[in-house]
C-alpha cells in the first residue's frame, strides 16, 4: 500500500448559511444530490435543462432557447452563481399588442429529475432581478399540483404595486383532477427588497402532502395547508416571467421597462445555490473504525488537494476528473458533500455540508483511489 497523503482542510465560511429545520424524531436529513446545486463554474447539463421543456413561457414573455449546441445567452453562471437573465427580443413598439405579443426573452431552468416530493425542504439563495418581472423557485410538471416557493417582483413598474419589493409570495395551484379547486397562498414582508441582497428561501414539504412550512433566512415566517394533499413528485424550476395582467396569485405589476431589460446591472436574477435533503430513518450507531480498517488504498502523487480560491467551504482535488466518489467518516458512513467537474476538466470540486463536523474523512473514488483529509 502506498502512503496514504494527508492534507488539510481549513472551512473558513464566510458566508451566511441556514440550515435545514430539525428532522422529527426517529428521522435525520439525508442530501438528495440530484437537486442539489452550488452553480460553480459550470450548469451541469446532466442535472439541469437551461430552458423549460414543458412550457413556452407567459406572453409577452417566452423563455429563451439553446442554440444548436445547447448554449443559452440567458442561462449561464458567474462567480459561482446561477443567472437567469430576462432581455429584450423586440422592440414594444413594433408589436401588434405589448401585452400579449412576443418582446420579451425570460429565462428558465428546470431539474431533469422529476424527484421533489412530500418529505423533503429545499433552500435557495436568491436575489431578484431589478425588473417588473418575477424571480421564481417553484414546482410542477406533475399531473394536479403547482408549489410556488416564491414568486416576487423586483421592481414594479406600476408603483402603486411598489410594495411588491418587500413581498415573500408563496403559492399553491391545482389543476387536472383538482382544477376546480383555487389557488392557495400567504405573503410575509421582507426587511429589505429581494433585489438588494441575497435571500435564502426555503419549504419543508410534510410527509403526508398536508402542509407546506415556508422559511426564511432559517425562520418558519409562513404556513400553508393546502385545500388538497400534494403527494406527487415534481420538477424543481427557476424563472423569470412577465405578468401584464393580474394573473395566477400575482397582481398588475406592469411592463418591464425597455432600458432595464438592455441593463445587465438590472435584468439579472441570481441563484447562489439550491439545497435539498429528504427525511430517512435514522440508522443504528456504529462503532469509530480505525484507519486500517476503513481499508484505505493509496492515491497517485500527482492528486492534491488545495483550498478553492472562490469559496471557503469547498477544496478543488487537482489531478483527477473522477467524480463518482464518496465521502465516508470513520464509521463507514457516507457524509454530505457536493462533488462536481472543476472548470478545468482536470479537477474535481468537493463541498463539504455546513452540517459536517471537524474531523478525520476518507474520499474514495470509484477507481479504488483513496485521499485522507482532515477537516479542522
Amino acid at each position: 500500500m502506498k502512503k496514504i497523503a494527508l492534507m488539510s482542510f481549513v472551512v473558513l465560511n464566510s458566508l451566511q448559511v441556514f440550515a435545514q429545520p430539525a428532522a422529527p424524531k426517529g428521522f435525520e436529513w439525508s442530501p438528495v444530490w440530484g437537486l442539489t446545486d452550488e452553480f460553480n463554474g459550470f450548469l451541469n447539463r446532466e442535472r439541469w435543462y437551461n430552458y423549460h421543456p414543458g412550457w413556452p413561457g407567459r406572453l409577452p414573455s417566452l423563455f429563451k432557447k439553446p442554440d444548436s449546441k445547447g448554449n443559452n445567452p440567458n442561462v449561464f453562471t458567474t462567480n459561482g452563481k446561477l443567472a437567469l437573465r430576462s432581455t429584450l427580443h423586440k422592440d414594444p413598439k413594433k408589436v401588434k399588442n405589448p401585452l400579449k405579443d412576443h418582446w420579451v426573452n425570460a429565462a428558465a431552468v428546470v431539474s431533469k429529475n422529476k424527484a421533489a416530493g412530500p418529505g423533503m425542504y429545499f433552500e435557495a439563495r436568491i436575489k431578484a432581478s431589478n425588473l417588473s418581472m418575477t424571480s421564481s423557485f417553484w414546482f410542477r410538471l406533475g399531473n394536479y399540483s403547482e408549489i410556488d416557493v416564491i414568486e416576487h417582483v423586483g421592481n414594479p413598474s406600476n408603483r402603486s404595486k411598489a410594495s411588491q419589493e418587500f413581498e415573500y409570495a408563496a403559492n399553491t395551484h391545482y389543476y387536472g383532477q383538482y382544477r376546480e379547486v383555487p389557488r392557495l397562498g400567504k405573503k410575509w414582508i421582507m426587511p429589505k427588497r429581494g433585489r438588494e441582497v441575497f435571500h435564502n428561501f426555503g419549504m419543508f414539504w410534510a410527509q403526508d402532502g398536508k402542509e407546506l412550512k415556508f422559511y426564511y433566512n432559517g425562520k418558519q415566517v409562513m404556513k400553508i395547508i393546502p385545500r388538497r394533499p400534494l403527494l406527487e413528485k415534481l420538477h424543481m424550476i427557476f424563472d423569470t416571467e412577465v405578468f401584464p395582467f393580474a394573473q395566477a396569485g400575482v397582481a398588475k405589476i406592469g411592463l418591464p421597462r425597455v432600458g432595464h431589460l438592455k441593463n445587465n446591472k438590472f435584468n439579472t436574477m441570481l441563484v447562489e445555490y439550491v439545497r435539498t435533503w429528504s427525511l430517512q430513518k435514522k440508522k443504528k450507531g456504529k462503532k469509530e473504525l480505525s484507519l486500517e480498517e476503513v481499508n484505505i488504498s493509496g492515491v497517485d502523487n500527482n492528486i492534491a488537494i488545495k483550498q478553492n480560491p472562490i469559496k471557503d467551504n469547498f477544496a478543488i482535488i487537482e489531478g483527477t476528473n473522477d467524480v463518482d466518489v464518496e465521502l465516508y467518516n470513520l464509521q463507514g458512513e457516507t457524509v454530505p458533500s457536493r462533488i462536481q467537474l472543476g472548470a478545468d476538466e482536470k479537477s474535481i470540486i468537493v463541498d463539504f455540508d455546513t452540517s459536517v463536523v471537524a474531523g478525520v474523512y476518507i474520499l474514495k473514488t470509484a477507481s479504488g483511489k483513496s485521499l485522507k483529509i482532515i477537516k479542522e
